[in-house]
């Protein structure tokens, strides 16, 4: 199973009465927990040191999850390519940028616990 990127991370009800106005009502819900906002840290250069990396170039098509299911076997890992880019999601790519997979996944997984 997939290592999931909330692990180690807060979980909470938010109490402001606006937000709950806003966002509860509508959804006809009395609570909705979130997720306190991650604090990344991006690998050193000596970190980097103990990667490969493989450089692609973004297609009119592609898909983070669909790359992480190529280089990774897994597409539940779409989140490591996106961080170790900085780039978030898909929406931040755009055709012809080039971005890079780092291998192996369990080094690039110690390194986003900053390992």
């Amino acid at each position: 199973m997939a290592r999931s990127r909330y692990a180690n991370r807060f979980v909470f009800t938010n109490n402001d009465k606006q937000y709950q106005k806003e966002f509860f009502d509508e959804r006809d819900v009395k609570q909705i927990d979130q997720y306190e906002s991650a604090v990344l840290y991006y690998p050193t250069t000596q970190a980097m040191e103990r990667l490969a990396e493989i450089s692609l170039v973004w297609g009119a098509t592609d898909r983070l999850d669909k790359i992480a299911n190529e280089y990774y076997k897994d597409p539940q890992y779409w989140w490591i390519i996106a961080w170790y880019n900085m780039r978030p999601t898909d929406a931040h790519f755009s055709p012809g940028d080039v971005y890079s997979v780092p291998l192996p996944l369990d080094v690039a997984l110690q390194m986003f616990d900053r390992g």
